[in-house]
């Protein structure tokens, strides 16, 4: 009968230790995959979140969200995409977001009443904002 108690406690003690083991472990990879995916984690190099729409901006020195400061422009033939331009303070400067570069870049004018140039790129104000590239029009908007 002794043997048989010390049998059944020596089971109940390696099961009860096993078990800890692997709980441990779910717990470990459960609170890794969490801290991955937790929306706003991501910083870019400016420190902006991309997750959460923010994104650098040369002209206002700080994170923003397009979307809520800049001017949307849409294309003239895919409905689906949008071009964004921030002003400065000025009115001299515009940075322009589009799809089509890479990374934003600054439009510039010499006077009022002149359009925005950057390379091959030109941004117009006539009814509205129009923008164009190598002379063809890519989008407009308000």
């Amino acid at each position: 009968m002794r043997n048989n108690l010390i049998f059944f406690v020596l089971i109940a003690f390696s099961v009860s230790c096993a078990k800890k083991s692997n709980l441990q472990k779910t717990k470990d990879v459960t609170k890794d995959t969490v801290a991955v995916s937790i929306v706003g984690a991501d910083r870019d190099a400016h420190n902006c979140i991309p997750s959460a729409g923010y994104t650098w901006s040369i002209l206002k020195n700080e994170c923003v969200r397009i979307f809520e400061v800049g001017v949307r422009l849409n294309a003239v033939q895919d409905s689906t995409n949008s071009a964004f331009v921030i002003f400065d303070q000025s009115g001299y400067k515009a940075e322009l977001f589009t799809i089509l570069l890479k990374s934003p870049i600054i439009l510039e004018r010499k006077e009022e009443g002149k359009p925005w140039i950057n390379g091959d790129w030109e941004l117009s104000a006539w009814k509205g904002y129009v923008l164009k590239k190598d002379g063809i029009l890519l989008y407009h908007g308000q």
